[in-house]
């Protein structure tokens, strides 16, 4: 008699899991040699100790402060055999007590109705109801439990007792029950710093000898319950920090961070090779496209998301934490600064929430006390500097068997109970959120952040500065060419082919000889990143001082604003907003445009950047660099007029800081951009204030896009290209 199920409930069809069925089976239907009302087994999950008992419920030799009844919908007592012994050795007052207060039609599945004990030894019975198991419904299990010990803690009671729930009649698995009853007590400890239950007792009765086993092989195994749920959460200044149990790869978060070796070899690791088989073999690949030469302790590699439902994957390297290298910092230091180095980088690129597991608890032997003490320190440090940021969650994600689940959650959930005590006058009670994009607040928050490349650069990566990059690497080249991955490559082309006008090819001054080839298109052979420490800073400090401009003029307008009659350029019109808002700041009118040049000027222009004293051409505008918004345009430049080629041409894809654009519709050269006094708009004038670029579009078959300062461009992509 495992519990007490009602001739009256709903007939539903009966299913266990199959797995269940078969641990079921290979259990040893063996008598269990224990007399009645003795503990078969026990376990403790923090203060509470779980006992199975073999007895009948009604008659346990010591005291509980509460038992647990399953009954009828109606809540009839005398229907189902547990509930009518509970009934006669109780008394009839207890039918009377549930008469008055279980209010009219029936009581819904998994709610509870108090009684007090009547005649029995407790103070109180919760009287709750179940409907026969089917497929879906096993989690009714886990929340009469939860509700039940919720019920008793409010109370302040400190014992429990429970049957056997649903493994009668019912038809529920007995070892899925068992599971799940004893998962509802872990997580009931390790979700509370302080429990008021200390004895919680699973009643099998004495006939029962499968549920009797069932419930002792889930007392002394670890298949305890593991499903995913949120242990407690806690506010560390504007960020919330939740301690969770599930898997890292299936967190709904923009990031998801895993350890690795410094190798990025993602199959040497348990962690990583899950991380790897929920991405896809596509992630080793990005990691050593990106990182060829790895990484090193406390360092970030930042990748993309293959195939799990995240923005970016983080991987990050710590050593052992019994090893230390010569001139290397110590182990712990190392862990505080990959946990900083994770927040700075989610922040910079502006994600809001961030996963975690307890880093190196395994094989790298960090404790996990000290684990979770690095962990916490490096979230508050991260709250306490950081004045800005986007960064709203961090999800701390323990996974595994019981043990390590035991393991690792008590001391996170230390850390964070003492976080909410200890020092938190000292933390900013709300941190200033990250402003919303095409605002001055925004170009405000960005003119004071300190430059890093590109999270896409794979050479010089973004985990350091570029300042701190250039320190690193003196001695060495600042610049280097990197093939760009798939995706990259199949943007850029579609950039080529869409922007490509084959009405207007061989049509002007610099296009001539382009029509006795015949060509209909351009055929993209190659295109390589160009990472140049050197220019990319001198183009960054001079788009910050355009943020810091953009601040006091409320932002520039845009060619759609200055009522252009073609608006946006064409490439920003087939650009997606992963590109627009993810790479460039509109907020300073940053695009990408087209540049094309002969094959002699290509390594100056890699090495030393394009030099408006070069321009080629009639420079219509004055000595200026030129750019293009179309691929033909650029196209005409990039070998001479009176010796047209078919093959071998490189042009460049320009990243070009606009700023406040001057729109032109009367060409004239000028030798700086104009003032924007309306009444001067002179280049020689004395005016202070300048426009940063020109954009003519009246006379020419092509708009011409022109800056005047070498620091507002730079040359990102380097395409190689057939004409055909």
């Amino acid at each position: 008699m495992s519990d007490s199920e009602s001739t009256t409930s709903s007939s539903f069809v009966t299913l266990s899991d199959s797995d269940d069925d078969d641990v079921e089976k290979s259990l040893s239907l063996r008598d269990v040699s224990i007399s009645d009302n003795e503990v078969v087994c026990s376990r403790a999950f923090g203060n509470i100790t779980v006992s199975v008992v073999k007895a009948d419920i009604t008659e346990l030799n010591e005291q509980v402060d509460v038992i647990v009844n399953t009954t009828a919908p109606n809540l009839d007592l005398t229907q189902g055999a547990a509930s009518r012994a509970l009934l006669t050795k109780g008394g009839r007052s207890i039918q009377t007590e549930v008469n008055l207060k279980k209010g009219p039609g029936k009581l819904a599945e998994g709610s509870i109705v108090v009684t007090s004990g009547g005649n029995l030894d407790c103070k109180e019975i919760y009287h709750t109801t179940l409907q026969r198991r089917r497929h879906g419904r096993g989690h009714i299990i886990k929340t009469l439990v939860t509700k039940c010990l919720n019920a008793a803690e409010t109370s302040a009671y400190t014992s429990i007792a429970f049957p056997a729930l649903g493994t009668g009649n019912l038809g529920y698995g007995k070892l899925e029950v068992a599971r799940a009853m004893f998962g509802c007590v872990e997580h009931h400890a390790t979700a509370r710093t302080a429990t008021n239950i200390r004895s919680i007792k699973f009643v099998i009765f004495p006939r029962d000898t499968e549920v009797l086993q069932a419930f002792e092989a889930a007392c002394k195994g670890t298949s305890v319950d593991t499903s995913e749920r949120t242990v407690c959460s806690q506010q560390i200044g504007g960020v919330t920090v939740e301690l969770e149990v599930g898997h890292l790869a299936e967190q709904n978060t923009d990031v998801i961070m895993t350890s690795c070796t410094r190798r990025l070899d993602f199959s040497a690791g348990t962690l990583s090779k899950t991380i790897l088989e929920a991405a896809g073999p596509g992630l080793q690949t990005d990691a050593q496209t990106r990182y060829p030469r790895g990484i090193q302790h406390g360092q970030v590699a930042v990748l993309g998301p293959g195939n799990i439902g995240c923005r970016a994957i983080y991987c990050g390297a710590i050593p052992r934490y019994d090893k230390r290298s010569e001139g290397e910092k110590s182990p712990q230091e190392l862990y505080t600064t990959l946990i900083r180095a994770c927040l700075d980088q989610a922040s910079k690129d502006g994600h809001k929430s961030l996963s975690l597991p307890p880093l190196g608890t395994g094989y790298l032997a960090f404790p996990p006390d000290l684990a979770a003490h690095y962990t916490i320190s490096a979230i508050q440090d991260f709250v306490r500097s950081t004045r800005r940021t986007s960064v709203e969650k961090v999800v701390i994600v323990v996974q595994g068997v019981s043990s390590s689940l035991m393991r690792n959650l008590k001391p996170y959930q230390r850390e964070l109970s003492s976080s909410s005590r200890g020092g938190a006058e000292s933390l900013p009670s709300r941190m200033t959120p990250l402003p919303e994009r095409m605002t001055p607040e925004y170009c405000s928050y960005r003119y004071q952040e300190e430059e890093h490349p590109p999270a896409y650069w794979t050479n010089f990566t973004s985990n350091l500065s570029v300042k701190d990059w250039k320190v690193r690497n003196k001695g060495n080249d600042m610049y280097t060419l990197k093939g760009v991955d798939r995706p990259t490559f199949s943007i850029i082309e579609r950039f080529i082919r869409k922007t490509w006008r084959q009405g207007k090819v061989g049509h002007g001054h610099d296009a001539q000889g382009l029509t006795d080839l015949g060509c209909t298109g351009l055929k993209v052979n190659k295109i390589e990143r160009i990472e140049n420490l050197t220019l990319f800073e001198q183009y960054t400090h001079r788009r910050q001082i355009l943020l810091h401009e953009a601040t006091e003029a409320n932002l520039f307008q845009n060619l759609t604003d200055l009522k252009s009659k073609n608006g946006l350029s064409e490439i920003e019109k087939f650009m997606g907003e992963e590109w627009r808002l993810g790479r460039l700041l509109p907020e300073v009118n940053e695009g990408y445009l087209f540049h094309g040049t002969k094959e002699d000027r290509i390594n100056g222009v890699v090495t030393q950047g394009l030099d408006p004293r070069l321009a080629q051409g009639h420079a219509v505008l004055g000595q200026a660099i030129y750019l293009a918004e179309s691929s033909t345009k650029a196209d005409q430049y990039t070998d001479l007029k009176d010796n047209r080629t078919k093959t071998g041409l490189k042009m460049f894809l320009v990243r070009a800081c606009l700023g406040n654009i001057h729109l032109m519709n009367k060409c004239r050269k000028l030798k700086r951009p104009p003032c924007t006094e309306t009444a001067c708009l002179s280049d020689t004038c004395d005016h202070e204030k300048r426009f940063h670029s020109v954009v003519e579009e009246a006379q020419f078959i092509f708009r011409e896009f022109v800056v005047y300062d070498s620091n507002l461009v730079y040359p990102e992509y380097l395409i190689s290209y057939d004409r055909v």
